[in-house]
């Protein structure tokens, strides 16, 4: 009976000590947009914002993620961004590497992809005169 209620505790105490903030896989055909309100069906563009109040609202693109972020009252704590040559793999925002992608222009059309890594973003090769930028530039509207 001890042991029992000794497991309960140690359950309730890890189950108490989880971190809400955590992204959510995007299940595609199944997942809507918050902002277009579009079903998410490619994988490879999209993200996710995580409200401050733990909520989980996702996106198609990362253009109307932007969009949603400039616009919303809603207290973001995270931001994800789908990793395009990881499609479903969910990197944070401030450590992406984003490019605008003239040929992969994506479900809003403006070509915005994220990438782990800059060595990654500037491994596509038609696309090498494109700039890089980090997720603040992006947000802030100083990249262009």
């Amino acid at each position: 009976m001890n042991r029992v209620l000794v497991l309960a505790i140690i359950s309730l105490v890890q189950w108490g000590c989880t971190d809400p903030q955590t992204a959510q896989p995007i299940v595609l055909g199944q997942d809507q947009c918050q902002l277009c309100r579009m079903a998410i069906v490619d994988g490879h563009y999209g993200g996710e914002i995580i409200s401050a109040k733990g909520k989980v609202f996702k996106f198609d693109s990362i253009e109307c993620l932007l969009n949603f972020a400039r616009s919303s009252q809603t207290e973001i704590q995270s931001v994800y961004l789908v990793d395009f040559l990881r499609p479903g793999t969910l990197l944070k925002a401030e450590g992406a590497v984003l490019r605008r992608s003239p040929g992969q222009a994506g479900p809003m059309g403006a070509g915005l992809v994220a990438f782990a890594s800059a060595k990654e973003a500037l491994g596509l090769a038609e696309e090498e005169t494109q700039p890089l930028f980090g997720w603040q530039a992006v947000l802030d509207g100083t990249a262009k």
